[in-house]
């Protein structure tokens, strides 16, 4: 009898110990491993004009699980300067404490390696993180949010039906006469066809001052799940860019032009750092 309680305690202390084991051991490069969206929100805080202020970015990036990335589109806003479509490169590492260091190639109008140190979530679909110590770490401050995708493939506007709350929020870069210039926010209700088409009752605030706004306006899906907004305010046509998340409930938004560039490749300067999301709606 003595044995058995000594044996059932031995493996009462075994269970105990070995989830936490596992955990620690599960935390390697291939969890880290399909299609993510991120986010990044910061500033350019060097005096090199025009890009020295807000700061936001939007890309889809594939990680193969054995510590490789591809950034198949990306759109960067430098104070209100917007790059884009663009892709690169990059390498990360998971530690066994589940933090990870990530490795990208930037894009102009940086061109350089950057290093980033991030923290992954208990269920590997979400991942923070945030300018490494590096000696090109200076000058810009930014904290970056990675959201996978959870899907792997869309047909077209049919994956994207219903309501969902509409979130955007940022600042309007631009002369002090400017009406619109400063921070910005919009928040409201979006109603997306299933068709292409979608209305949204929202609230905008420029700068302090709140504006009730009625928006009517198209978007597209690509096979990537790569959303485009288009619609019209009081001040002249939008597009927003983004990408889907938690398998189409959600989505991440960047505002890219009001009108499009006058040539690929080439920047646009829009006035806007403005970046925001999609979640769903309702009961299901």
């Amino acid at each position: 009898m003595r044995g058995l309680i000594y044996t059932l305690i031995a493996l009462g202390v075994f269970a105990a110990v070995v989830p936490g084991e596992l955990q620690a051991q599960d935390c390697q490069n291939k969890r880290l491993k399909g299609t993510y969206m991120n986010f990044a929100v910061g500033a350019v805080d060097v005096p090199d004009p025009p890009y020295t202020g807000p700061f936001r970015r939007l890309f889809r990036v594939v990680f193969d699980g054995a510590g490789n990335s591809q950034v198949t589109a990306a759109y960067s806003t430098f104070n209100g300067s917007i790059f884009g479509p663009d892709t690169f490169t990059g390498t990360y590492t998971v530690h066994t404490d589940c933090t990870a260091t990530l490795k990208f190639n930037l894009p102009v109008p940086l061109g350089f390696t950057g290093t980033f140190q991030g923290v992954l979530s208990a269920d590997f679909k979400k991942l923070d993180f945030s300018l490494s110590v590096d000696p090109f770490s200076f000058g810009g401050n930014l904290v970056s949010h990675l959201t996978k995708q959870g899907i792997k493939k869309c047909t077209g506007p049919e994956d994207l039906s219903g309501p969902y709350a509409f979130q955007l929020q940022g600042t309007i870069v631009g002369p002090p006469a400017k009406a619109t210039a400063g921070d910005f926010s919009r928040l409201g209700l979006l109603v997306a066809d299933g068709a292409g088409g979608f209305t949204a009752n929202t609230v905008a605030n420029y700068n302090g001052t709140p504006s009730l706004e009625n928006l009517k306006g198209t978007y597209k899906l690509d096979s990537d799940c790569l959303l485009t907004l288009q619609y019209t305010t009081p001040f002249g046509p939008i597009t927003v860019w983004g990408g889907l998340t938690d398998g189409g409930n959600s989505a991440d938004l960047l505002e890219i032009y009001s009108t499009p560039p006058a040539a690929p490749g080439m920047p646009v300067v829009t006035g806007a750092a403005v970046g925001g999301s999609l979640y769903r709606a309702g009961a299901n």
